[in-house]
């Protein structure tokens, strides 16, 4: 019955001045398991956090495809990041899972804090630091990008919280968990069974919805709106303008664009397309260079494809149809003159 032992390595016995270089070589030839052409184009930084010394202590083995790795750590952060265009497909996508202590993974405008319990998975095509200001004890899952089926643009947001709570999330942690703590009683077989499982769970998971998309904070999230705005605002006369269009458009997930808009006073980012659209409307109603044109007409060319509906929409947002809209201001128009 064939069969490989967990792999152990750990900072013990180093000189302290090398400890950490060491644990980045274990890190970035294990852990992440990207292919060796991969590997000269990563620039990988850490350093320890707090006065006292590094300890690192990694167990790693492979589930078929995937490189399932446990790392209990000492306050760090490690920080990586490419220096040179990369084949899509040589960036692995990883999954951590907190056991024990707090982790923060910051990641392009993106942070996500990961306690006891909670875990995130997130593309390696992005720049993205990890660290922890107490001991930490956590799992590592590096899984090929071709191996993992998702719909397309899963991961042009930055990446995604599973929610712990979920009943597949449960499944998919106990299996892991077992997983590490049994190893080197599974036969080979076992193990790529186990790894053929965890690619069948994830899909499962990541499709019923049990996950959040990481926030975005601060001045990255003003700007990724206000680049929504733009875009919605360049496309508002088109009537196949879509929220599906406008995430991939922007290289983000259709729940990230309800999440910036979910504090808009109007109501989502539905409402403000179709509010955008009275707005322009409106203002080309009573515009004189347009005065030949019909009502249908300007209802058809700010993205409304039913005159009845524009007048609907544009009666409870006005408090008048749209021909009286633009009478009443013809009106006022020869009053004044």
């Amino acid at each position: 019955m064939q069969t490989e032992s967990m792999m152990h390595l750990s900072t013990e016995g180093i000189e302290e001045q090398y400890r950490l270089s060491n644990w980045v070589q274990y890190i970035t030839n294990f852990v992440g398991k990207g292919p060796d052409p991969f590997k000269p184009a990563e620039v990988v930084h850490s350093q320890p956090i707090g006065k006292g010394e590094f300890e690192g202590n990694l167990e790693s083995g492979s589930l078929g495809s995937l490189q399932l790795s446990r790392l209990r750590v000492s306050p760090h952060r490690f920080r990586r990041s490419l220096n040179a265009p990369t084949s899509f497909a040589a960036t692995p996508i990883l999954l951590v899972v907190q056991l024990n202590g707090v982790t923060c993974l910051k990641s392009s405008g993106a942070k996500e804090y990961l306690e006891p319990g909670s875990a995130f998975i997130f593309d390696t095509r992005n720049t993205f630091e990890i660290s922890n200001d107490e001991y930490s004890d956590q799992l590592v899952v590096a899984i090929p990008r071709n191996s993992l089926s998702v719909a397309n643009g899963f991961f042009n947001t930055l990446g995604h919280k599973l929610c712990n709570d979920h009943g597949l999330t449960k499944l998919l942690y106990g299996m892991l968990s077992e997983s590490i703590f049994n190893y080197d009683s599974l036969n080979l077989d076992s193990k790529i069974s186990l790894g053929q499982s965890v690619l069948q769970l994830l899909p499962n998971i990541l499709d019923q919805g049990a996950v959040e998309d990481i926030e975005l904070l601060g001045t990255s999230a003003d700007i990724t709106t206000q680049a929504v705005k733009n875009y919605i605002e360049q496309h508002l006369d088109d009537p196949l303008l879509t929220i599906e269009r406008i995430a991939e458009a922007n290289n983000c997930s259709v729940r990230t664009i309800h999440r910036l808009f979910k504090h808009c006073e109007i109501g989502g980012v539905g409402h403000y397309i179709w509010d955008r659209r009275l707005r322009a409307a409106a203002r080309k109603l009573i515009d004189p260079g347009f005065s030949h044109c019909s009502i249908t007409d300007i209802a058809f060319s700010w993205g409304f494809s039913s005159s009845a509906h524009f007048s609907r929409c544009f009666k409870v947002s006005y408090g008048m149809t749209p021909r009286a809209y633009r009478n009443a201001e013809l009106l006022m128009k020869c009053k004044n003159a």
